[in-house]
């Protein structure tokens, strides 16, 4: 009996209220996210102008940490949130890679990555690489042929990258924005009393 209090109390500081008639929950952590292996810095291509982009989430618009085709910036460390992405004198590159830092420590449900018209959803992300396809107005391909979009995704601890590529004509504006909800796992069925 005294086992099961302490259980219970030990579970209080990651309990959530989800109403009257549902009783107590908790969130149970997703599986933990690999480090990031130390490697060499992203090389530059000569063929793309050097990335300039200021990122907004929610706040006046600050300029994003660039390496060669990567973008790096920080999240509000939220569950969900979304990101717009400015890019400074030219499109985007035709492949390159966003960081997406201080991100929560769970497997994202859904990422999507817009711009104009075409809206491209990649996901569940977790710490496997997860890739899709898309044809030029942005609908979902089963395969690599005749794909116009390819998104790769892949968690990290505290970070997610999302690779971009599209082939040559598939539009891309100077303006992206990347929203991204967490998958949070509730579990029990506690009731006070």
């Amino acid at each position: 009996m005294k086992s099961s209090r302490l259980a219970v109390m030990a579970l209080a500081a990651t309990v959530v209220l989800t109403g009257p008639a549902l009783g107590l929950r908790y969130l149970l952590p997703g599986p933990p996210a690999p480090k990031r292996p130390a490697g060499k810095p992203p090389a530059s291509d000569p063929a793309e102008p050097p990335l300039k982009a200021e990122v907004s989430t929610g706040g006046p618009a600050r300029p994003v940490t660039a390496a060669g085709t990567t973008l790096k910036f920080d999240t509000t460390a939220a569950p969900h949130g979304q990101a717009g992405l400015t890019f400074k004198g030219a499109s985007p590159p035709m492949r390159f890679t966003l960081t997406l830092a201080k991100m929560p420590s769970y497997d994202l449900e859904s990422l999507t990555l817009a711009s104009g018209n075409v809206s491209l959803a990649v996901g569940p992300v977790s710490a496997s690489p997860t890739t899709r396809y898309f044809d030029a107005r942005g609908r979902a391909l089963k395969g690599p042929e005749g794909a116009a979009y390819t998104l790769t995704a892949r968690r990290w601890d505290g970070e997610v990258d999302v690779e971009v590529r599209r082939s040559p004509g598939a539009a891309m504006g100077k303006e992206l924005t990347v929203s991204w909800k967490s998958r949070l796992v509730y579990g029990g069925g506690l009731r006070g009393g």
